[in-house]
This record gives structure tokens, C-alpha cells and sequence, in this order.
């Protein structure tokens, strides 16, 4: 495995750096210029290597040192520069990253936005679809269907959600067949957030899929950070997000739509 630091992770990265920062050398092995004599130590193809880019003194273009490190031995494991011969044991916790996946090192952010931005939100639930709207700080008005009044506390919850939104973790590049395989390409829940006006407007759009046999919830989004990323999404989320928008007029919530 290869991971590029600085790069855009969260908690992985920030342990890597932890780590790469606690590095103690328990002992110092061989030096060695052949880079054929690296296979013993497994760092002709190791393990792990990290690659660390410095800013240079003179402002110009980065230096980046190749970190590698190779085979275990009883609780350490071969490590060395790139651009030194010396091989050394440290501590092989390290070696525990090696099984982080590219999604790992992702931003979890899936949307960023100001709630009282939010200009119309809708929601479609199978056949069933509920718009709300609003014009600045006014009240919600239901635009779609006609005849009913806006659960503020509802639209409220939703907004609380994805104003901030982010993945409970990454589950696959967002493919035709992933789609498919994970209930996506005819999601039974799409929430579309429009926040600004005119040519400021920006639509997010979360679409939901049905609950697995190992308890992920997976969605895809547009519009905001995830990317064409496949992620579990949290129960509670799926649960506000299918709060009834609509009530009959100065009646309670209706909980069919």
C-alpha cells in the first residue's frame, strides 16, 4: 500500500501522523547501497510506504522522502529512507495501516451548507413526493401536494441533518452495478435540499437505499463533497428523514406523507 501524506484523511491520517511522529529506531541493522539486498528485509516490495512531502527553505518545489517499511520481526519491522541505506527495526504497529483503503483517507463531509439558506426542500418517498418552500426567513409553504400546511419542526429536523452531513464511512466507488447492487439506481428515499436563488441557487441531493442484511444503510449524494462514493448513512438520519413534511391545516402531523 502507498498513502501520500499530507492528504485529505481524518482519523486514519491522523493517526499515521501520530504514529510516524512516535517512531523510536529499537535498533540499527545494516546499511545497505544494493537495492537487491533490500528483498531480505522486505523492502524491495514493502509493506507500507509513506511518503512525506516538506516544504523547502527556499519556497520551491516540495521535498518528498519515501518512508518504507518491510518485514515483521518478533514485534518490530524493517524500516528505512528512501534516501539513506541505513535499515533499522522500529515498532510494528505501524505495519497496522497497511489495511486502511484509499476511502479511509477521505473526508467524511458529505454536505456543507447554511441552514438558512435553504430555500425549498423535497422529499420523495416511492410514488409520493412533498416540496416545501420558502422565501428568506418566512415560514415553510408546501408547494407540492396542494391543500396542506408545512411541519416546521420537520423540515427543521431535515435541515439539522444534512446542513452538515457526514458519512458514517465510505463503501465503494458509486459504479452502475454498485448502485444497483446496493438499491440506488430507484433509490425508495431522495431528499433535495435548493439553497440561495436565481444563478446563487445550489441543489444537494441525498438519494437513500434500503437497509442490507448487515445493517448498512448506503446513499450517494450530489451536489456536495462525497464525490461518486457509495457511503452508510446513520439510522437516526433515515428515520427524521422520513418525518411527515405536510399536516392538515390547523390539524396535527400527518404521518402518511
Amino acid at each position: 500500500m502507498d498513502i501520500v501524506v499530507p492528504g485529505e484523511g481524518e482519523r486514519v491520517f491522523a493517526e499515521l501522523v501520530d504514529r510516524l511522529e512516535s517512531i523510536e529506531v529499537e535498533d540499527f541493522v545494516a546499511e545497505v547501497e544494493k537495492a537487491k539486498r533490500l528483498k531480505r528485509y522486505g523492502l524491495l516490495e514493502p509493506a507500507l510506504t509513506v511518503r512525506v512531502a516538506e516544504d523547502t527553505e527556499s519556497g520551491g518545489e516540495q521535498r518528498v522522502t519515501a518512508l518504507l517499511f518491510g518485514k515483521k520481526k518478533k514485534g518490530f519491522c524493517y524500516a528505512k529512507r528512501s534516501d539513506e541505506p541505513g535499515v533499522m527495526l522500529v515498532n510494528a504497529d505501524i505495519l497496522e495501516l497497511a489495511d486502511a483503503g484509499v476511502l479511509d483517507f477521505r473526508s467524511r463531509q458529505v454536505f456543507s451548507f447554511e441552514r438558512d439558506e435553504a430555500r425549498e426542500v423535497t422529499v420523495r418517498r416511492g410514488e409520493e413526493t412533498v416540496t416545501v418552500r420558502r422565501d428568506g426567513s418566512s415560514d415553510w409553504e408546501v408547494k407540492e401536494p396542494a391543500g396542506w400546511e408545512a411541519e416546521e419542526a420537520a423540515v427543521s429536523s431535515i435541515l439539522w441533518d444534512l446542513y452538515d452531513l457526514r458519512a458514517d464511512a465510505f463503501v465503494e466507488e458509486a459504479s452502475p452495478d454498485a448502485l444497483r447492487r446496493h438499491g440506488l439506481s430507484s433509490p425508495g428515499l431522495k431528499v433535495r435540499v435548493t439553497t440561495g436563488e436565481g444563478e446563487g441557487a445550489h441543489v444537494y441531493e441525498l438519494s437513500v437505499g434500503g437497509k442490507g442484511e448487515d445493517g448498512v444503510i448506503p446513499a450517494v449524494a450530489e451536489g456536495g463533497e462525497a464525490g461518486d462514493f457509495i457511503f452508510e448513512l446513520a439510522d437516526y438520519i433515515v428515520d427524521d428523514l422520513k418525518r411527515s413534511l405536510v399536516r392538515e391545516p390547523g390539524g396535527g402531523q400527518d404521518n402518511g406523507r
